[in-house]
């Protein structure tokens, strides 16, 4: 996902927008229906992402189009359109699927450098759900680039045990050191 951060802040900040008056399940609901009927209709994604239409016409579109979903989310379009950010609506729709459709669970991503036994795979996600609180997705990644250990990786946190890590530390503390 390219500009994560715009994309994380317009999703966060519609969804703060948004709660009071739509429940999170139909935050979710709409977003989803959006991307689908966008991909479905291209006609539509290209009238409104298309600079040679007027801002009015498209706003004009919107308004007549989704009828049947919420001014919030209505008014979420608006700002994407007025702010120049309509081509990240796949994103944030995405974004937003991710991260509240099941708000109790967390995909985390664990990297290493050899495959892992299913019993120890069980045991780190019991470990990780016992210590964060939470019911974890967990995946397995193969990375021979970590040199040996692990990495994971849950949204926005790496937790980084791997060889190739504590290498580059030890590279940085020792390139910080004089010699006399």
């Amino acid at each position: 996902m390219r500009d994560s951060g715009i994309v994380k802040r317009y999703a966060e900040g519609f969804v703060r927008f948004a709660q009071p008056a739509c429940t999170i399940e139909k935050i979710v609901q709409e977003a989803q229906d959006f991307r689908g009927l966008l991909r479905n209709n291209s006609e539509l994604y290209d009238i409104l992402i298309t600079p040679a239409v007027d801002e009015a016409e498209k706003l004009k579109t919107i308004e007549t189009v989704l009828v049947g979903y919420s001014q919030e989310f209505r008014q979420f379009l608006r700002l994407l359109l007025e702010h120049g950010r309509f081509a990240k609506i796949h994103d944030i729709a995405e974004y937003i699927r991710l991260t509240y459709a099941h708000p109790d669970e967390v995909e985390a991503l664990l990297r290493t450098t050899y495959p892992l036994d299913l019993d120890l795979l069980k045991l780190v996600k019991e470990k990780l759900e016992k210590k964060l609180k939470k019911k974890f997705n967990l995946y397995l990644e193969l990375d021979p680039d970590l040199l040996g250990g692990v990495q994971l990786i849950v949204g926005n946190t790496i937790i980084d045990g791997s060889v190739k890590k504590r290498l580059l530390e030890l590279k940085q503390k020792l390139s910080a050191l004089r010699v006399v």
